[in-house]
């Protein structure tokens, strides 16, 4: 069966492709070009190839890899959940919510995955969220149910106070200095007598 994808749809996955060959890199290999122009079929390609390129870089350079990240996420739970990856496509086991949309429920399903299942941070969860929000905004999805869903705000709540529930401090943060161990470095380690000395230690008081 053959799958046919709109306008938008397919300017999108083109942007997951080239998402997934930059995603290391600080610049993108990929420029944008003026050809010359002989047909329209070679000047529709060239100024769509062009809007491929601005498109990606839309994403902050030090976002992509976690866009691409996310949206890898996105392809596993949709395969699981038995769905696409623009959620245009309602399971057979689905029952209708009259509480909530199927939409919200998708997205509700995914913080879960990403939380339990997956095993992220709260904030890593939230970006991952906001990847796909990207990807269904560019792909002609209506995403308002992102921003007014009540469910979605009480469980972004819900799992970070999950988190803090079930992990210490330590796990996320370096510990702090204590006193001993910020004298024994003025005594020992600095040289009061250098600036640039005095200035950590200033730093670290």
């Amino acid at each position: 069966m053959s799958v046919t994808f709109s306008c938008p749809q397919r300017l999108t996955i083109f942007i997951y492709v080239l998402l997934y060959i930059v995603s290391g890199n600080k610049r993108s290999a990929i420029s944008p070009t003026c050809i010359s122009v002989s047909s329209p079929v070679s000047f529709h390609n060239s100024t769509i190839s062009n809007v491929h390129y601005f498109m990606m870089n839309s994403i902050q350079p030090s976002s992509r890899g976690t866009y691409c990240t996310g949206w890898k996420h996105w392809n596993t739970w949709a395969n699981l959940f038995q769905t696409d990856i623009t959620l245009s496509l309602i399971p057979s086991y689905y029952v209708a919510d009259k509480f909530t949309s199927f939409q919200t429920t998708c997205i509700l399903s995914y913080m879960s995955y990403l939380s339990l299942y997956v095993g992220v941070k709260p904030g890593t969860c939230f970006n991952y969220v906001s990847a796909v929000r990207y990807f269904l905004l560019n792909s002609g999805v209506d995403i308002s149910f992102l921003d007014k869903g009540h469910l979605i705000k009480s469980t972004r709540t819900g799992i970070i106070n999950h988190y803090h529930a079930t992990h210490t401090v330590s796990e996320d943060r370096t510990l702090p200095l204590s006193c001993d161990m910020l004298i024994h470095g003025i005594n020992n380690v600095f040289n009061s007598g250098s600036p640039q000395d005095r200035c950590k230690i200033t730093a670290l008081i």
